[in-house]
């Protein structure tokens, strides 16, 4: 039986791509199940640097969540409900991997596509890539942690167009928004992204995770935020042997050798 989840590694790169091609690659409520031990998985290979999220196929990365559950799994407030909380326990296992992350959109990224984007790091798209959030059309509700991801990265008033209007964006128009970082040509999308991937784990893993960390911890501070918030990264990142090598390489005009250490 053909997984729904294919998990490869490239050198330092981990590419996880949902492998529904038939379905525009309509994730099911098992899937996102099927997802956590494979992100514990990348989690705890000491190789993997990155991760690469995108989906099987040429016609979508993500085209929401699998319609034929709907009417089982929304079958009352209660049930929807407890949908959403097994579908967030996945989204929120990618939003918090340790490891820097990098969409890879082309095609379709509708509702559960755009949600699953906006939880990784990073978003290239292809400029055929188009973005949606039809929660509208169907009568339904996008958990509260997938609104404020989504708003996080395109602001409030931007996410409450793309849920009022259900509108279809195009890649252009989600760059301007800021819902996508970089958009590329369809056929030079793989190697852009992997690219990008591949500058991103030649750097000191500490630096990246902690960087990670204190943005995330920022967000959620007042403003402004104390310095002491950035306090057990200092002392992580700055007593680490990689800091000592980015310093040694740099003055012996040689690239650094980051061990994570």
């Amino acid at each position: 039986m053909m997984s729904d989840w294919l998990l490869n590694r490239e050198g330092p790169i981990a590419v996880l791509a949902v492998n529904r091609p038939k379905t525009l690659n309509a994730v099911t409520l098992g899937m996102y199940e099927e997802l956590i031990p494979l992100l514990d998985e990348v989690e705890a290979d000491p190789n993997v640097r990155v991760l690469v999220l995108r989906g099987a196929g040429e016609r979508a990365f993500v085209a929401g969540a699998d319609i034929g559950e709907f009417e089982e799994e929304f079958g009352t407030p209660e049930k929807a409900m407890a949908y959403d909380r097994r579908v967030e326990a996945g989204t929120s296992r990618l939003a918090g991997l340790h490891k820097p992350t990098v969409a890879m959109i082309h095609g379709y990224a509708l509702g559960t596509g755009v949600f699953l984007a906006v939880a990784c790091d990073l978003r290239i798209a292809s400029n055929q890539a188009r973005f949606a959030v039809p929660v509208g059309r169907f009568g339904i509700m996008p958990s509260p942690p997938d609104l404020a991801r989504l708003a996080r990265v395109v602001g409030y008033a931007t996410a409450l167009e793309m849920g009022l209007t259900a509108r279809t964006y195009t890649a252009h128009e989600a760059l301007a928004m800021g819902l996508v970082n970089q958009v590329v040509p369809a056929e030079q999308l793989e190697t852009v992204a992997l690219t990008l991937a591949g500058g991103i784990a030649e750097n000191a893993p500490l630096t990246l995770i902690g960087l990670r960390a204190m943005l995330q911890a920022v967000l959620a501070s007042p403003e402004p935020p104390p310095l002491e918030i950035g306090d057990t990264w200092y002392r992580r990142i700055y007593s680490s042997q990689d800091c000592r090598e980015g310093a040694r390489a740099f003055a012996e005009k040689r690239p650094p050798r980051f061990q994570g250490r």
